[in-house]
C-alpha cells in the first residue's frame, strides 16, 4: 500500500514538472520593452537639422552592477550626415555623459566621425531576490554645437532597445530639474540639449517559471528522498546500496540543476537559502542515516541468512 503511494505521489510529481516545463516552453523568452512615448521617435530626417543620440541597453551585469549601453549619434541637415554606426560632423559638436565607464565628454571637430560608443552605467539593484529581483539605472546626456551662437541645440534621444532575454524592461524620459515626467519640463530639456532616461528592469515570466521549475525539483527530490528514508526506518523496506547510489547521485546533480538557473545568480541568494542549502543538508543527513542503517543490517552473512518479516530481522529456525 505505501509502495502504491510512493508510485503515486513520484508520477504525481513527474507530471507537474512536465505540465510546468511545457507553460515555460510555450512562453518565449524574447520579452519586448515598454519604451517611452518620447523616446519612440522615428529615424533622423535628412531635411531637418538635427542632433540626435540612438541608445540600445546591451548587458545588465548585476554581479558587477553595470548595464551595457551603445550610444549612436545621428546627425542630420546642417548638422551632419548619419551613417548605421555614427555621423560625418558639418558642425564642431561636444556630447557630455554622465557614465560609470566609457567617455564622458566627447568634443569632435567639424569633418570628423563620430562611431557608437560603449558606456558603462550603474546598474542599482541586488540579485538576493531572485528571481522577483529588480533593477534600475540612469543616463544623463548633453549636447552643444557650433551650429548655433550659443552653442544650444535640441538633442533628440531615441530608445532602440528591443529585448534581453531574461528580462522585460521599461524606459522613462525623465525631467532633469525634479526627475517628474512632466511633459513641459522635458520639453525645455530637450530644446536645451539635455536629456535624463531612466530604466527599470525585472526578470521575464520565462525566468521566473523556469526558477520554479528547478526549485520544484529540488524540493520533490528531497521529499521522495525523505520518504524512501522513513520507510527503511519504520523496517517497511530494507537498507540497500541502491538507494546510497540514488542520494549520492542526487546530492552531485542538485549543483547541476543550481548551475542551470536562468541568468546564472551569484551564491548565497535566498533561493540558496530557502531551498538549494537546505536540500543539500536533508541529503547530507538522510545519506548519514542510510549508511549507519546498512553498517547495522543483520543479513550480511551469507553463510546463515537472516530474513526480514514484516520489518523485523528473524533468523530462519524461528519462523520454520
Amino acid at each position: 500500500m505505501r509502495n502504491n503511494l510512493l508510485i503515486r505521489f513520484t508520477v504525481t510529481s513527474a507530471l507537474v514538472i512536465a505540465v510546468t516545463y511545457a507553460v515555460v516552453a510555450s512562453i518565449s523568452i524574447r520579452e519586448d520593452f515598454n519604451i517611452d512615448p518620447l523616446l519612440r521617435s522615428e529615424n533622423v530626417q535628412e531635411n531637418i537639422d538635427e542632433v540626435g543620440l540612438n541608445l540600445i541597453v546591451d548587458e545588465l551585469d548585476v554581479d558587477r552592477g553595470v548595464m551595457a549601453l551603445t550610444a549612436t549619434p545621428q546627425l542630420s541637415g546642417n548638422q551632419g550626415i548619419s551613417t548605421s554606426n555614427g555621423a560625418f560632423l558639418k558642425q564642431s559638436i561636444s556630447f557630455s555623459f554622465d557614465v560609470f565607464s566609457g567617455p564622458t565628454l566627447l568634443d569632435v571637430p567639424t569633418g570628423q566621425f563620430l562611431g557608437a560608443q560603449s558606456l558603462g552605467l550603474r546598474l542599482n539593484g541586488s540579485p538576493n531576490n531572485y528571481p522577483f529581483d529588480e533593477y534600475r539605472s540612469k543616463f544623463y546626456a548633453t549636447v552643444s554645437s557650433d551650429f548655433t551662437e550659443d552653442g544650444t541645440t535640441k538633442l533628440i534621444i531615441r530608445d532602440k532597445t528591443e529585448a534581453i532575454p531574461g528580462y522585460s524592461g521599461t524606459s522613462r524620459y525623465l525631467a532633469f530639474q525634479d526627475e517628474s515626467t512632466n511633459i513641459d519640463l522635458i520639453n525645455n530639456d530637450i530644446s536645451q540639449g539635455m536629456g535624463l532616461i531612466e530604466w527599470s528592469f525585472k526578470r521575464s515570466t520565462s525566468t521566473i517559471l523556469a526558477a520554479f521549475l528547478l526549485g520544484g525539483l529540488m524540493l520533490i527530490g528531497a521529499a521522495v528522498s525523505s520518504l524512501m528514508t522513513i520507510s527503511v526506518l519504520r523496517g517497511r523496506r530494507p537498507p540497500s546500496i541502491n538507494s546510497l547510489v540514488w542520494f549520492a547521485a542526487f546530492l552531485f546533480a542538485l549543483f547541476q540543476v543550481r548551475n542551470q538557473l536562468p541568468g546564472d545568480p551569484p551564491n548565497g541568494i535566498k533561493f540558496d537559502l530557502f531551498i538549494f542549502y537546505p536540500v543539500i543538508l536533508l541529503l547530507i543527513i538522510l545519506i548519514a542515516i542510510n549508511v549507519e542503517l546498512w553498517n547495522n543490517r543483520d543479513d550480511w552473512d551469507l553463510e546463515n541468512p537472516n530474513v526480514a518479516i514484516g520489518g523485523k530481522i528473524k533468523k530462519p529456525e524461528s519462523y520454520l
